[in-house]
Parts: C-alpha cells; structure tokens; sequence
C-alpha cells in the first residue's frame, strides 16, 4: 500500500527528473491537495497546464482548488467577525 508520504515524494522525484510530465505535475497537486497544501497544489497543476495547454482536467481542478481556497478564506474571515462581534456558533 502508498502511503501519502510515499507518493509525494514519489511524485515529487518523478517531476524533478523528467521533463515535461504533466501528469506527474497533476498528481502531485492532487497529493499536496490531499495533505491540505493547496498554494503547492496550485503550483503543481499550473506547471501541468503550463506543459499542456489542452489538459482539460488540469484547468478543472485548479479552478476547484482556487475556488476552496477562496471559500476557506471566507469562511476564516466570517468566524473572526463572530469572534470580534461576540456572536455565538448556533
């Protein structure tokens, strides 16, 4: 069985040395996607659609993360108006 730790790093090696590996690029953003490393993930499906322009999936799922991303910053910003205001969770 891969472990998380194993195919990041796995993954990791693998987009370091070959050249142009998209989908190597893809699943690592998944990976660090999975480990709640989403700037990295990003990084990671840019450099996939950036090899692979027409790499529908890699546009799809950045668009997800950037939109998570988005959500959990909201969601921060709303609980520290909670917090500031005194209002309690129901």
């Amino acid at each position: 069985m891969v472990t998380g730790k194993t195919a990041l790093l796995s993954l990791a090696t693998l987009c370091q040395v070959t050249k142009n590996n998209y989908l190597a690029h893809n699943s690592l953003g998944l990976v660090l996607f999975e480990e709640g490393k989403i700037k990295e993930a990003i990084y990671h499906y840019n450099q996939a659609i950036r090899i692979r322009p027409d790499f529908a999936r890699g546009y799809n799922t950045e668009e997800l993360l950037i939109y998570h991303k988005a959500t959990m910053s909201l969601a921060a910003l709303m609980h520290t108006k909670r917090v500031h205001w005194g209002i309690a969770m129901c």
